[in-house]
């Protein structure tokens, strides 16, 4: 990967970046981006999208923090939002994590994301483990009832994790677009309702029937929350 990313900045990229919510970023350790953001030129950025952005906010603004700080480049934090109802209201507190990092003299800078809605690939609501080894790995995995059953109970713990289901509800996750315009602007609850299935099985057809070509938008922000605890600079 350093060797790839020597050719990439010597064709002239202007740095390294990051989607750490998606395979196969999901499954990278914090120093070995701190490796990689290592052999980027002065004045080059490591952009990320971080590894969440709801109950995990504040832990993924300081790996980028520590990313930055170690690398001693230029940080961008991607869109930086606040998922999930339990979440609403922390963006001051988001900011001022940044504006603190930026006194202490790391140059970080981050994206406004001016919605109340987010999107993605359908296939983001299971998982990490469920999309190890790529869509074949991920489509067998949908034909397995111990897999599926595992990752239904994964998926629907309120403890668990951060995953769009339990920050949005299937009745929060609207199909957007499919290979065959199936299912099309209909939520995973109005799906399930549909087949006469529950929503867990509707979600898990559509991958299937679609071979997982489906994207969604998801309902996980709040511009009233935002608007109270953001300050315009």
């Amino acid at each position: 990967m350093g060797r790839l990313l020597d050719e990439a900045v010597d064709a002239g990229t202007f740095g390294l970046s990051t989607g750490l919510i998606y395979p196969p970023g999901v499954f990278s350790a914090t120093d070995e981006l701190v490796a990689l953001a290592k052999r980027l030129p002065d004045g080059r950025v490591y952009a990320t999208h971080m590894r969440s952005e709801g109950s995990g906010l504040f832990d993924s603004l300081d790996e980028a923090l520590q990313i930055g700080r170690q690398a001693a480049c230029r940080v961008q934090v991607s869109h930086l939002k606040v998922a999930g109802r339990s979440n609403w209201g922390r963006a001051g507190a988001a900011l001022e994590r940044l504006d603190r990092a930026r006194r202490d003299g790391i140059p970080v800078a981050q994206d406004v994301y001016p919605y109340d809605r987010s999107s993605t690939m359908l296939t983001a609501c299971l998982p990490p483990w469920f999309q190890e080894g790529g869509d074949a790995a991920i489509l067998s995995r949908l034909d397995n009832q111990v897999e599926l059953a595992r990752a239904r109970a994964d998926m629907e713990d309120p403890n668990g994790g951060d995953g769009h289901v339990v920050r949005a509800g299937y009745d929060g996750i609207l199909v957007s677009s499919t290979a065959s315009h199936r299912f099309e602007a209909q939520t995973l609850a109005e799906i399930a309702g549909d087949l006469g299935v529950g929503p867990f099985d509707a979600l898990a057809h559509v991958l299937r029937a679609e071979r997982l070509r489906a994207s969604m938008v998801t309902a996980l922000m709040s511009e009233p929350a935002s608007k109270r605890s953001w300050h315009i600079r």
